[in-house]
This record gives C-alpha cells, structure tokens and sequence, in this order.
C-alpha cells in the first residue's frame, strides 16, 4: 500500500525526511456472510517423500493447487523454510475450478548425509485457511569417495573418512 505522511522539519534546513515503517499485512475476512462467495484452496497433497537421493540441486516435485470455492484464489505468497527450497507456481490467480502447479525445488547440494525436511509455506486469500505448508523429506546420501571443496582453499581435500597418500 501507498500513504502520504507529513514530518515537522523543526526548523532545519531540509524538509526531506526518510521515514520507515515495518508492518505485517493480514487479510480482513471480517465482513463475511453466509452469502459471501469464497475461494477455496485445495491442494492435492500437501507432503512428499524424495526417498533416499544423492546430493543433487535439482530435486523437484510438484503440489496441484485447486480453487475449489466460488470466488477468485489469489497465491498472495510462498516462503520456503531455507534456501535450499524453491517454490515456482505456474498461476497467481484462479478463477473458480481452476487449478495450477506449484514445482518445488530442493537442492541437496552441501547438506550432510541422513533425514532432511524442509517446508513451503503458500499463503492464499482463502479465509478457511489462509497458509498451508507443504512438507518435503529426503534421506540424503554423500558418496564418501568424492573430494569436497574447502571454502578457505581452492584446492580440493579428501573427506575426512578417505585416507589419503
């Protein structure tokens, strides 16, 4: 949103003030009514399991988003839990029965080996339920025969399980 304040300079020589503000937009669903049409977001699951998978930036799957109400969906946003996880969606805006794709994207890249979950949070102007959070799980395996990079030199080390000469 846009608005005009007005700051007292108190006498100094520029006017010009930067003024910031933080805030948190919530929707208003105050003034429903039983005859108020309503979107409705439903999402054809709302968990996946990548099974074991290697280090990879490029594991993908995707969550079907459906309006299933009488008014216009509206994906006001999507936060994922890390930067490791991406979320793309296709359509912004559903009319009644439509739907679209939501790809989520997890890279495995850097993570250690054993249980990963993260989470992508779409927050919808459906009054019912307004954030849903999508849930992805992966067994991350490190093949312990590769070299790893250490950030603090470009040379490449071994792994610290690999014997070296």
């Amino acid at each position: 949103f846009t608005n005009d304040a007005a700051l007292d300079a108190q006498g100094k020589s520029s006017a010009v003030k930067n003024l910031y503000v933080n805030g948190k937009v919530v929707e208003n669903f105050g003034n429903l009514t039983n005859e108020t049409k309503l979107p409705m977001a439903k999402f054809d699951r709302v968990a996946h399991n990548f099974g074991n998978i290697n280090q990879n930036p490029n594991n993908k799957t995707l969550f079907k988003l459906t309006n299933n109400g009488q008014a216009n969906l509206i994906i006001r946003q999507s936060k994922a839990s890390c930067g490791c996880t991406l979320g793309k969606v296709e359509k912004t805006t559903l009319a009644p029965g439509e739907s679209t794709n939501f790809e989520v994207v997890f890279s495995t890249v850097g993570k250690p080996a054993g249980p990963q979950t993260q989470t992508l949070t779409v927050i919808t102007n459906d009054p019912a339920n307004p954030r849903t959070e999508l849930r992805i799980e992966a067994n991350v395996l490190v093949d312990d025969k590769k070299t790893t990079s250490d950030p603090t030199n470009s040379k490449p080390v071994l792994d610290k399980t690999q014997k070296g000469k």
